[in-house]
């Protein structure tokens, strides 16, 4: 694929961002072109997600030296909004903040915005409850297949204890 710099030529910004959008393949390169992007238009939390990058890179390469998947990326991406919601956490039980604080409070509610763009919509209830049915007319008749079954098709788009608890109720 060609450089960020070959390609934003002859494209509007606008135009050049749909591109980048449909040639992402994996949760790892939309990471990265955001923060290339980012860097370029010197945004306050390019840092971020440069930092974000390389933490979902560095556990494929130190798997292997390889590629990390996304579902390896979005278990990294779940462990900084932790850290970041307990940081708000934090924050926000202070009666009074500095100003220096108050700049922190902010940066990491920007990041918990900009982390959540790369989580997938999780599954209600209900969604799930429909899923795990159709498993069970479909013939699996224990947890272990129909937990695999999940996991092979809604991987980290599911709670694994909301799912445990209505196969359960169901078998």
């Amino acid at each position: 694929m060609n450089t960020l710099d070959e390609i934003e030529t002859g494209f509007k910004r606008g135009e050049l961002n749909m591109f980048m959008a449909n040639q992402i393949t994996s949760l790892l390169q939309q990471i990265k072109t955001d923060s290339v992007v980012a860097r370029k238009e010197k945004q306050s939390y390019a840092t971020f997600l440069v930092t974000l990058y390389s933490e979902c890179a560095n556990v494929g390469k130190n798997k292997g030296n390889r590629l990390t998947t996304d579902e390896e990326c979005l278990s990294i991406i779940k462990k900084f909004k932790a850290g970041i919601i307990e940081i708000i956490t934090i924050y926000q039980q202070k009666n009074e903040l500095s100003q220096s604080e108050q700049n922190n409070l902010d940066k990491a509610n920007i990041e918990l915005s900009l982390i959540d763009k790369y989580i997938p919509k999780q599954l209600s209830e209900e969604e799930l409850k429909l899923i795990i049915i159709s498993e069970i007319e479909l013939g699996a008749d224990n947890i272990g297949k129909i937990m695999k079954s999940l996991k092979q098709s809604y991987s980290g788009r599911y709670d694994g204890n909301m799912a445990q608890k209505i196969i359960k109720e169901l078998l």
